[in-house]
């Protein structure tokens, strides 16, 4: 039996994927989104496929909720421009 490794991602292969700056996954990291993280030697860390998933599916939420708020504020203006027509 044996046992499948998961995928583990670098910080610097995090933020190309997410489009954020490194800073960003390291703030990520110090303020606990990462739930599991893998210490490779001294200081290079690693973050497993799973936690990325997640991230990704939370992140996903965040952009549909933003997207839906930024049309129900356009349908406003355009409801409102043609009010004052």
């Amino acid at each position: 039996m044996g046992s499948r490794l998961e995928q583990l991602y670098s910080f610097a292969s995090l933020s190309k994927r997410f489009g954020v700056s490194r800073t960003t996954i390291s703030n990520w990291y110090a303020n606990g989104k990462f739930k599991t993280v893998y210490l490779i030697g001294k200081r290079r860390m690693r973050v497993p496929k799973s936690d990325i998933d997640r991230i990704e599916h939370e992140l996903g939420a965040v952009r549909e909720s933003n997207d839906s708020r930024t049309e129900e504020t356009t349908c406003e203006k355009e409801k409102e421009g043609c009010m004052n027509e």
